[in-house]
């Protein structure tokens, strides 16, 4: 059973990435392979806030690990959130 919630987050969380990616645009599978969506799932079911938090941590580090400048990933990742602060 566990597999299968890990499966669903798994889903959830590589359609969250991609639909943050598409400003750039890119998917997820277009960026080099420096770290998994199976590191940052968990293993019980995630809510919809887990699962777009998630997704922007894991893009910031495959897009910051593949040379991208940290404000420039910043800004493309959190910027909205951190503007309205």
């Amino acid at each position: 059973m566990s597999k299968a919630i890990e499966q669903r987050n798994y889903d959830a969380v590589k359609k969250e990435c991609n639909s943050v990616l598409s400003a750039i645009p890119v998917d997820w599978n277009d960026l080099a392979d420096t770290n998994s969506i199976w590191d940052w799932i968990d293993s019980e079911p995630m809510t919809e806030e887990q699962i777009k938090a998630t997704a922007k941590d894991a893009c910031w580090d495959r897009l910051y690990d593949d040379g991208m400048d940290r404000d420039l990933v910043n800004e493309l990742i959190y910027g909205a959130e951190t503007n309205e602060n």
